[in-house]
């Protein structure tokens, strides 16, 4: 991907955020975020500084290690698009991966991130959270289930 000067600070603004997401280091990440920043996940809306550090909190929560691997990247404007994956390694030494996409929006006066807009399927984790027998079958079944007529 060839970029303006322009373009390239952003990517290296992304870039920055995923190595401190690779470090854990959730003071430094806030501090890449305006004041009045939003990130939507899972059908939520997280707002500011302390919306950043929920998202973190829940992220970190049951990992020991993340990091990512790109698959591809756009910047339009002030916007970042990106798809990518993402290897945990979870407290119970699992591994799992998920591949997901990622819209960011910086102010380019500042640098920071306005907005950041996160896509998964939550079915990468439901292993990790099943933790007794019931919840296993429970998880095996919604999986089985959700590609039902996908089947070749």
């Amino acid at each position: 991907m060839v970029l303006s000067i322009e373009d390239r600070k952003i990517a290296d603004k992304v870039r920055e955020l995923g190595d401190a997401v690779e470090s854990m280091e959730i003071e430094r990440i806030a501090s890449m975020f305006t004041e009045d920043c939003k990130i939507y996940i899972l059908n939520k809306e997280l707002t500011g500084k302390e919306g950043v550090r929920a998202w973190l909190n829940w992220l970190f929560q049951n990992l020991v290690s993340i990091s990512f691997e790109p698959i591809t990247a756009a910047v339009k404007g002030d916007t970042f698009y990106e798809e990518f994956l993402v290897i945990g390694t979870m407290r119970s030494d699992e591994v799992i991966t998920s591949r997901q996409a990622e819209v960011i929006v910086i102010d380019r006066e500042s640098m920071k991130i306005k907005s950041l807009r996160l896509y998964f399927d939550r079915m990468d984790f439901l292993n990790s959270i099943s933790t007794d027998p019931i919840t296993r079958w429970a998880s095996r079944r919604l999986k089985k289930r959700t590609r039902k007529g996908l089947e070749t």
